[in-house]
């Protein structure tokens, strides 16, 4: 069997090559590393997530997780599932190795995920996660169904709008370690929780089922909280992957790091989740059927349409009402779904909150699932925080 592994310095580059290797492999091992140099920042969790959602989808044979952990090291499998990529790999894995390939015990390998999503479910995010993080997860495995056991739900249904500020608010008090960013974030958290409530909802809505509305056998949705101090070495690297939508927005922020002479402190924030994507829950066609200007057109609607019921039930996803808010809180924002990505920065100002046409661009191999990168400025764009 042959196996694809993802480094450590993983970019958009190798991570788009390795979409390319799983749509083109029914047979193949997977191995991811504990984390990332980066810090998945940028969506880079999302896609690695998309990626999982697409070796799930593609294999005809066991899905086999070659993992970089000794086989009795609970502390190395403690902090690969510290991330989301990792609970999902961990999870839902039909087979799990060690790094010398000796077979480890699933409830083993997911102890401290185990734990960790119970402090998640009491909102206890502090216990949760070490470091700078916070992902909320949802996740549906073959078996007894606990997706929604998850903050974000009340019963099986996404809980209210105070609620969800309320859960918004403890995460990103979880990640933003000084309180004059909290300070900032808190100007516009209104804006910065709908934001998330939209997108959540989405991937409620729609990608808990295939594109005819049949419920998807497992699947995984989750919110990811990150913050960061962006460096012009870091960005250089952003650059140098050369995916679309990313070296603009990069290269503001670089020119803002020059004239303040100071790191970039954001927060980051990716919705993501593992199901038919955009494209296909929009059209009701499967991979086969669609064709690029199909899949270019259902994306431009999605962000078009507010409220429309069709007859496979992919109403609208409040996408505009997300880019209004995106653009009052001088964010940027790459979605990645099927063969499609559309980006967009509102970090100078001036720019419409709309999408054109023009903007929904091809990228790359068609993958499963859908991510949602937001990046907000933790500082004043036009001048300092005093």
């Amino acid at each position: 069997m042959e196996t694809l592994t993802i480094t450590e310095d993983a970019d958009f580059s190798e991570i788009e090559n390795a979409f390319e290797v799983v749509t083109n492999s029914q047979d193949l091992c997977l191995r991811l590393p504990n984390s990332f140099k980066n810090g998945g920042v940028f969506g880079i969790e999302g896609l690695i997530s998309q990626l999982l959602a697409t070796w799930l989808k593609e294999s005809r044979a066991e899905y086999i997780f070659h993992s970089f952990c000794n086989a009795d090291d609970q502390k190395s499998f403690s902090n690969l599932g510290s991330k989301f990529y990792g609970m999902i790999a961990l999870k839902q894995a039909s087979k799990i190795l060690s790094n010398d390939l000796i077979t480890v015990d699933q409830d083993f390998a997911l102890q401290s995920s185990y734990e960790r999503v119970r402090f998640v479910i009491s909102k206890n995010f502090h216990r949760a996660y070490e470091d700078l993080y916070v992902a909320i997860p949802s996740i549906k495995s073959k078996g007894t169904n606990r997706e929604y056991n998850c903050p974000f739900y009340l019963g099986d249904k996404v809980v209210g709008k105070n609620e969800f500020r309320r859960i918004v608010g403890l995460a990103i008090d979880k990640v933003i370690d000084l309180k004059e960013r909290r300070d900032y974030v808190d100007e516009y958290i209104d804006h910065v929780s709908e934001m998330i409530r939209e997108l959540f909802d989405n991937t409620h809505k729609h990608s808990r089922t295939d594109q005819k509305s049949n419920i998807l056998p497992t699947n995984f949705r989750a919110v990811i909280f990150n913050s960061s101090s962006l460096t012009k070495e870091q960005l250089y690297k952003f650059i140098e992957s050369r995916i679309e939508g990313i070296p603009g927005f990069v290269i503001e922020c670089q020119n803002w790091i020059e004239a303040n002479n100071r790191d970039l402190p954001v927060l980051d924030i990716t919705v993501v989740d593992g199901g038919p994507g955009y494209a296909r829950k929009w059209t009701g066609k499967n991979k086969k059927e669609l064709t690029l200007d199909d899949e270019i057109e259902a994306v431009y609607s999605c962000f078009k349409k507010n409220h429309t019921t069709t007859d496979n039930n992919a109403d609208g996803t409040g996408l505009t009402h997300v880019l209004k808010d995106l653009s009052k809180i001088r964010g940027w924002f790459r979605l990645r779904t099927g063969s499609i990505s559309v980006s967009k920065s509102f970090f100078l100002g001036g720019s419409s909150p709309e999408i054109k046409r023009a903007d929904v661009k091809q990228c790359g191999a068609f993958i499963e699932g859908a991510s949602f990168n937001i990046v907000m400025p933790l500082v004043k764009v036009s001048g300092e925080l005093k």
